[in-house]
Order: structure tokens, then C-alpha cells, then sequence
């Protein structure tokens, strides 16, 4: 976790192709998602249960739509991508999240919660960037970019859906 938020390409080649890192990768993203839940940053929903399982599927399609574009729009990953290889460098990445657990603090919520949120931002581009042999910064930027959009309208409907269901 350390290795990827401080953008080390070598940490990202390791957990790409380690098959077995998956597991580990995940319960980063459940770790993420639950700071984020349990702080309250994801305040549109009522309930933190939703608000974990949104974060959650919306981490999922910002790595669907991230491979989806690096693949098919850009050619990258050669003739069999696989998108587990990005689900396990994208779940490291989110590491920089878990610091949202502390983004009540009074003072300092604020710049935690951008500070994380930004981190996390970077670093899952750099998880594109080094997942695709032969992906360029900018490819990374662009396919991270898609990503985000789909994460942030699948968070909303989720959201839209739960407030609508609750009244």
C-alpha cells in the first residue's frame, strides 16, 4: 500500500502480475470504502451501508470503464487483456482513501478529505499507467478520467435510487 501511494512503478509491475495479490487488493478497497463510510464523506447517503456498497460498485465500474478504454479505445494490454491486472494495481492505489477515515476532524477534515481524495485520484492513474505495458502518461490520464465519470454517475444513481426508495 505504502509502495503505491508513493507512486512506485515497480510495486505496481509486482502486483500485476501476481495472481494471488487480488485478494489483498480488495480488502484495500473494502478498507477505503469503509473510512470513507464510517467518516461520513459520503454524506448523500443516509445510511453508511450505502454508502459503503456505492463506493464499493462505483470503484468497481471506474475499473471497468478505465480498462474498457485503455483496451479498446487505446489498444493497450495486447491481444488478451486482462482486467484483473488492473483490479489488483487499481485496489492498491485506492490505498490513500483509507486516510478519509479521519476526514471529520475539525481543523483539518478538509484538507484530509482533498488530500486523500486527490492521492487516490493520482495514484489510480499511475495504476493504469503501469498495468498496460506501453501505456503513456496521457493514455493513463484519459482511461482514468473515463473512469472517475463512470464511478461519480454510478455512486449518484445508487445514491438517487436509496433516497428515492427511502422516501
Amino acid at each position: 500500500m505504502i509502495g503505491a501511494a508513493r507512486l512506485d512503478g515497480a510495486v505496481f509491475e509486482a502486483v500485476r502480475d501476481d495472481r494471488f495479490a487480488t485478494f489483498q487488493s480488495l480488502q484495500v478497497v473494502l478498507l477505503a470504502a469503509l473510512s470513507a463510510a464510517m467518516s461520513g464523506t459520503l454524506t448523500s447517503a443516509e445510511d453508511s451501508r450505502v454508502a459503503l456498497a456505492a463506493a464499493i460498485v462505483a470503484w468497481l465500474a471506474w475499473v471497468f470503464f478505465a480498462h474498457v478504454t485503455a483496451t479498446r479505445a487505446f489498444g493497450l494490454g495486447g491481444e488478451r487483456p486482462d482486467w484483473n491486472r488492473l483490479l489488483r494495481t487499481a485496489g492498491m492505489a485506492v490505498s490513500p482513501a483509507i486516510l478519509l477515515l479521519f476526514a471529520r476532524v475539525p481543523w483539518a477534515g478538509v484538507i484530509i478529505f482533498a488530500f486523500a481524495t486527490g492521492w487516490s485520484a493520482v495514484t489510480m492513474t499511475a495504476a493504469v499507467r503501469y498495468t498496460y505495458d506501453g501505456a503513456t502518461w496521457g493514455r493513463a490520464i484519459q482511461a482514468s478520467v473515463i473512469g472517475w465519470l463512470a464511478a461519480i454517475i454510478v455512486y449518484g444513481a445508487i445514491v438517487l435510487i436509496d433516497t428515492q426508495v427511502r422516501g
